[in-house]
């Protein structure tokens, strides 16, 4: 019993770190898509009062962006529970993604 738990633990570790890295690869694309949306923003600035159109566009970005993490750290706690949830049944389908979507959606 003592190594099915060792390795239901490390089977657990591994998924959950894979979780993590996915969303750590969602975070970093979403800012590689805000940088050259800033930028483009900057280039088709109008001429007349540049600095003052910018500044604006840059408050309601930065307060957008507020919200956003804002949301996010109230839905983190239930991203745990369903990130656990999951690695719990993948433990139970032996890691079969496919078997536990057919398991539960069908």
């Amino acid at each position: 019993m003592e190594l099915i738990t060792g390795k239901l633990l490390i089977i657990s570790l591994w998924t959950a770190i894979s979780l993590f890295s996915t969303l750590v690869i969602v975070s970093r694309f979403s800012t590689m898509i805000q940088q050259p949306l800033t930028a483009k923003l900057i280039a088709d600035a109008p001429d007349l009062n540049k600095l003052h159109f910018i500044e604006e566009q840059y408050r309601i970005l930065i307060g957008v962006t507020s919200i956003g993490v804002l949301c996010g750290i109230l839905l983190f706690p239930t991203f745990i529970n369903i990130f656990s949830r999951a690695i719990v049944q993948l433990s139970n389908q032996r890691g079969s993604v496919i078997a536990l979507f057919l398991v539960h959606f069908i």
